[in-house]
């Protein structure tokens, strides 16, 4: 579990109230060196089924997004969506 005092990390998502950990970190996000590192307590959103629901297509895709544009400091001026 990540501590929430983590520094550099921004947070995406927390665990819900059904959670094994409710309010934790889930997603979180941070500059390392001269790359980008994703945090991912369970990947289980990723599976090509659970991509078509809600917005995890989008999630997923702006997250590949922001990693690939590691070397570009100011993400053409995009903010992570």
């Amino acid at each position: 579990v990540l501590p929430p005092q983590a520094p550099a990390w921004q947070v995406l998502a927390e665990g819900g109230k059904t959670s094994s950990h409710p309010g934790k970190p889930a997603l979180a996000i941070r500059k390392f060196g001269k790359g980008r590192v994703v945090l991912c307590g369970d990947p289980a959103w990723l599976k090509p089924t659970m991509l078509e629901q809600g917005d995890n297509r989008t999630l997923f895709l702006n997250l590949m997004e922001w990693l690939a544009n590691a070397s570009d400091e100011t993400n053409n001026g995009k903010a992570l969506k």
